[in-house]
């Protein structure tokens, strides 16, 4: 079996503390790869409840489709502003159902690796806030790695350490 470049990184962000920790980790990764590096955000109109009667007022379609107009053009900014500083890297936004969209993303574009944040939910947090890294891993035809928070104690460096093997030689111990 043939090993396959990682020639291609996805960096899914929803701007949360967790998605800037891999960040940092998908732009080292990324550097010592030579791979490209690609920023997706999905907007999900979905996250945005809106009761089910409302449509029956007047005006009320006319100006929620402003606010999602003007809600996007926001996350386009945000995006806009995380790829900032990241050498090469190509900012992408989606809308959908962010693991749908998400898959349908790495797959059309052949990616090999997916870098994402994970908030670390458990119990009814993780029932009721979602599973999009959850979805991913079972759904992604590649592999993907997630990145906790780090501690709140003050922003540390991330710190990469690839150690070469080391040759024996004759008569050295072992």
């Amino acid at each position: 079996m043939k090993e396959k470049e990682i020639e291609k990184i996805v960096l899914a962000t929803d701007f949360s503390d967790a998605s800037k920790a891999a960040r940092r980790y998908a732009e080292q990764l990324s550097r010592r790869l030579g791979a490209r590096l690609i920023l997706v955000h999905v907007f999900d109109r979905t996250a945005f409840r809106v009761p089910a009667a409302s449509h029956l007022l007047p005006g009320v379609d006319h100006w929620l489709g402003r606010h999602f107009s003007d809600l996007k053009d926001k996350a386009l900014e945000k995006l806009k502003k995380a790829s900032a500083g990241l050498e090469g890297v190509e900012p992408v936004l989606l809308e959908g159902v962010p693991e749908r969209e998400l898959m349908k993303y790495v797959t059309d574009n052949d990616v090999d690796m997916i870098i994402m944040g994970t908030h670390g939910r458990t119990g009814l947090n993780h029932l009721v806030m979602g599973r999009v890294s959850e979805r991913t891993i079972k759904k992604a035809p590649c592999p993907v790695l997630l990145i906790k928070p780090e501690a709140k104690k003050g922003d540390r460096e991330v710190r990469w350490r690839f150690r070469e093997k080391k040759k024996k030689t004759e008569g050295a111990p072992s």
